[in-house]
Formats: C-alpha cells, sequence, structure tokens
C-alpha cells in the first residue's frame, strides 16, 4: 500500500498501478466537482476510509458539513433513504455511513477507531504544536470497553455492517 495522499505527481497513481500498489481512496475527499463519489466506484487496487490521522474523525466531519456539502452527501447511497436525516450525527448516520464505506468497491477497507467508535478525538492537527497532537488514548483500558453500551452499539454497527458488505471481520 502506498501513500498517495496531499500533492502527488501525475505519474504516481499510473505508477502505482502498474506496481499492484493499492492507493488510497479517503471518502471526505472524494469528490467530482462538488459531488462526493460512490465508494462502490472505488477501484478494487485501492484502500478506502473516512479520513487519516490528519484529518477530523468522520463525526466531526459529519457536524462541520456545510449545508452544501451535507446536501451532497446525502445523495450518496444508504444516506439518500434516509428520513429527515438532519445535521445530528446520530447512530443511524453513523451506520449509514459505516455501511457506504464498508460497500467500497477497494479490495481493503480501513477505519480509524475513532471512526468505528463514532466519536470525535483528533489524533493529530496538522500545522499546529501542542499536547493535543499524537497523544489520543482510548477512554479507558480494553477491558472495561466491553461493558461500556455506547462502545458495544457502536461496535454493533460496526458488525451489520460489515456482514452486510460481504466483507469478513479481522
Amino acid at each position: 500500500m502506498a501513500e498517495d495522499l496531499g500533492s502527488i505527481p501525475a505519474y504516481v497513481g499510473p505508477s502505482l498501478h502498474k506496481l499492484g500498489a493499492p492507493g488510497y481512496k479517503v471518502l471526505i475527499w472524494e469528490k467530482d466537482g462538488d459531488a462526493f463519489r460512490d465508494p462502490a466506484a472505488y477501484p478494487a487496487l485501492s484502500v478506502a476510509t473516512f479520513g487519516t490521522h490528519d484529518t477530523a474523525p468522520v463525526a466531526v466531519w459529519w457536524d462541520e458539513l456545510s449545508d452544501a456539502e451535507r446536501a451532497e452527501v446525502v445523495k450518496l447511497p444508504g444516506l439518500k433513504d434516509m428520513p429527515d436525516i438532519g445535521k445530528a450525527f446520530t447512530p443511524a448516520v453513523h451506520a449509514a455511513l459505516l455501511h457506504l464505506v464498508l460497500e467500497a468497491g477497494s479490495d481493503l477497507v480501513l477505519l480509524l477507531l475513532q471512526d468505528l467508535l463514532g466519536v470525535r478525538d483528533r489524533i493529530n492537527k496538522p500545522a499546529t504544536l501542542g499536547d493535543h497532537n499524537w497523544t489520543w488514548r482510548l477512554p479507558s483500558p480494553l477491558e472495561k470497553l466491553r461493558d461500556d453500551p455506547q462502545v458495544t452499539a457502536a461496535l454493533t454497527r460496526v458488525k451489520a455492517a460489515v456482514v452486510a458488505s460481504g466483507r469478513r471481520m479481522p
């Protein structure tokens, strides 16, 4: 897998493809003009994800969408059929977004723990200095997370989306 994000020369994509190396398809950046690309159309030789360690988690991204951007996002499969989708990042929105990315045409889908759990904690904010970067930790030990009802509900949404997509759980 190759990181082909940011400003890259035009030859990189074709070169990676020729080498059989998948590049990233970051849902929040995959657009044709203002329209978000349907992840189902991503090439098999790619890695689909909501974002990276340098982007806001999907919950924050959803919260910060402009009205125009939200109008484009809700045209995507699974979201366009949701009645009264609204601006809040609800469990239903989280589930729909999980289904959307897991049904990507990409052979591999990688999701940050924050996006799996639907939490708003960032890993890194580029071009900034401070204790807010690279210090994120789980809110409690793994043993205790199993008993957290919000974590259990989020992981139930993840499992349902994985099963519906035909992918395998790691």
